[in-house]
């Protein structure tokens, strides 16, 4: 997008590199008028030309901006680069760590992982009362602050690589989320709410045990075969896991998306209890 330390849009520092999706060019950067750390998202230059694609990343980035909740990573800006006449975003750099970074030190306890996966789930409610669905929710995805509060990123995005990748491979390699894919999803059938559910559920689990539950490589039939696949459960492995927690997961994680009748709102009230 632009070298470390040089001036974006005349307001923006650049700072590091990031490579959350395939398809965008991302930086972290200052905001040198209001003084905080953001996200610079663009389409990147081999996609730019499509000017549907460049219409769709427009449409989602401009949908974030209304979605405001403190369990979700905030949409602050979306404008047009003077320099290269393409669109760009502008989000919230989430102090902390991913919960991906988190688990390399080891499993969470029961406690703590419902506890941030009701303020998620309370999240991604909102999101759902808006309209929108994540769609591409991994441990990468979810941050806890150094207040210990649970902030989910990549709403926008992530709805994006979804709903138009071409097939489940290209969604896996595109936005690294092979592991945490809903039946749905490598199936190529209607995604929503559930969607997210099935994610959540594989999610807690890794939490639980501090590792995912399905290899994130997987790709072509052995993606397809592990759709109709029920995970193995927490539980199965740590005898410290509540039987209510493995029961949640497995209603989570349903093959069927049918069969996954819970809403996001009942899911943060059984993790309050």
């Amino acid at each position: 997008m632009t070298t470390p330390g040089s001036l974006f849009a005349q307001r923006y520092r650049v700072g590091a590199e990031r490579s959350d999706f395939a398809f965008v060019d991302s930086v972290e950067a200052l905001d040198e008028k209001l003084h905080r750390r953001v996200i610079i998202t663009m389409v990147k230059e081999r996609f730019a030309s499509n000017a549907a694609f460049v219409e769709r990343f427009t449409e989602h980035a401009r949908a974030g901006l209304h979605v405001v909740h403190p369990a979700l990573a905030r949409t602050y800006d979306v404008d047009t680069d003077p320099a290269s006449g393409n669109v760009y975003m502008v989000t919230e750099l989430v102090a902390g760590q991913s919960l991906h970074e988190r688990l390399k030190q080891g499993p969470l306890d029961t406690s703590t992982a419902a506890g941030l996966f009701k303020q998620a789930a309370l999240g991604l409610e909102y999101a759902r009362s808006r309209g929108l669905h994540h769609l591409g929710l991994s441990p990468r995805k979810i941050w806890i602050t150094p207040a210990g509060r649970a902030v989910v990123s990549g709403l926008s995005l992530s709805a994006l690589a979804s709903q138009t990748a071409p097939t489940a491979d290209f969604l896996a390699s595109a936005s690294n989320t092979s592991g945490y894919l809903a039946p749905e999803q490598i199936l190529g059938t209607p995604t929503g709410e559930a969607t997210d559910i099935y994610a959540l559920g594989l999610c807690l689990s890794e939490a639980l045990c501090a590792r995912p539950t399905w290899d994130r490589n997987l790709r072509g039939e052995a993606l397809v075969l592990r759709a109709a696949s029920l995970p193995v459960l927490p539980g199965a492995a740590i005898e410290s896991v509540p039987a209510e927690i493995d029961v949640l997961i497995a209603a989570a994680t349903e093959p069927d998306a049918t069969a996954r009748t819970m809403t996001l709102s009942t899911l943060a009230e059984r993790l309050e209890e």
